[in-house]
């Protein structure tokens, strides 16, 4: 379904099934959308004000900049009556004991005040700059999901959760900020001398995040850039042909128009990454062989990118 840019205030989606629709910057104030199937669903910058979402599944939904301020997400169960009249279960996947599933969901700077979030479930999911302010979230997972930035000082969760959680980067140092420049101006050398001189960047298990917008338009090819923090880091216009990126997580990265021509990204998080005029072609290997992006174990929810046809 497309309904974007529409007003749809107390509509009721009651059970529906709506997986891939669009209801991007939609007015859905107070819509019921109880035990509906949202999964994949671009509900970006739409209105969710009060919303019934009880036993809602949300499962790589893009909820980037929505307003969700009190929305229940209580787990539920839909039932109807069959023909003697009994009750029976309508969705045999919604739990009553797990609220609404955001799970690889991208909340960045969602308003969840007041929300009603006991048994949600956001794991991995993006909730950079989200307002949680005054929310409940008695039994709600948040495992591997990014708080950076957000509003958590009402909402008690447990050290052992955020544990789990991408917080924001401790403060860098001049020698954090400055080891990464030496490292990434030792890789612009090698790729500019074509490896006569300088190094390829190594910066395996860093959090890359230390050193800002350092990485947009640099000649960064076959750089080392496996299981780093690379959450929200921009590398847009940068040349990265054959760079592992293996174990990284680079949810909400961005690879605008740079080259990963046979870039490796088995096992990374992609989620909601930008790819937009990244050039993904293989590359011929001096041997005569080809070798394509590797994405093998990736999570690529919400990056458009189909392994089907890249492989």
């Amino acid at each position: 379904m497309q309904a974007a840019d529409r007003h749809l205030p107390d509509i009721d989606f009651t059970g529906s099934e709506l997986d891939g629709s669009s209801f991007a910057r939609t007015d859905l104030s107070r819509a019921v959308l109880f035990a509906a199937s949202l999964r994949g669903c671009d509900l970006s910058q739409a209105t969710l004000a009060r919303a019934d979402l009880r036993g809602a599944r949300l499962g790589g939904a893009v909820l980037t900049g929505a307003n969700l301020d009190g929305a229940d997400m209580r787990g539920a169960v839909m039932v109807f009556a069959d023909a003697i009249g009994a009750l029976q279960v309508s969705h045999q996947d919604v739990n009553p004991d797990h609220g609404a599933d955001f799970t690889n969901c991208s909340l960045k700077g969602a308003n969840l005040r007041n929300a009603n979030l006991r048994g949600a479930r956001f794991d991995n999911a993006n909730l950079d700059g989200a307002d949680l302010t005054g929310a409940r979230t008695e039994g709600a997972r948040f495992r591997g999901a990014i708080l950076t930035n957000a509003k958590l000082s009402t909402v008690a969760l447990p050290r052992e959760v955020l544990a789990q959680c991408v917080l924001d980067p401790r403060p860098s140092t001049p020698d954090d900020v400055l080891a990464i420049q030496i490292a990434l101006a030792e890789a612009e050398t090698w790729v500019g001398s074509r490896g006569a001189a300088g190094q390829p960047a190594r910066l395996a298990g860093v959090d890359l995040r230390l050193a800002g917008p350092a990485y947009t338009s640099r000649g960064l090819s076959g750089g080392d850039f496996s299981a780093t923090c690379g959450v929200a880091v921009d590398f847009s216009g940068s040349q990265l042909i054959g760079a592992n990126f293996n174990g990284a997580d680079l949810r909400s990265a961005k690879f605008q128009n740079a080259d990963l021509r046979g870039a490796s990204f088995r096992d990374a998080n992609l989620a909601h990454a930008s790819f937009l005029r990244a050039d993904l072609a293989a590359i011929q290997m001096l041997s005569g062989k080809e070798r394509r992006v590797d994405f093998s174990g990736a999570i690529l929810h919400g990056t458009g990118l189909n392994v089907e046809w890249l492989s």
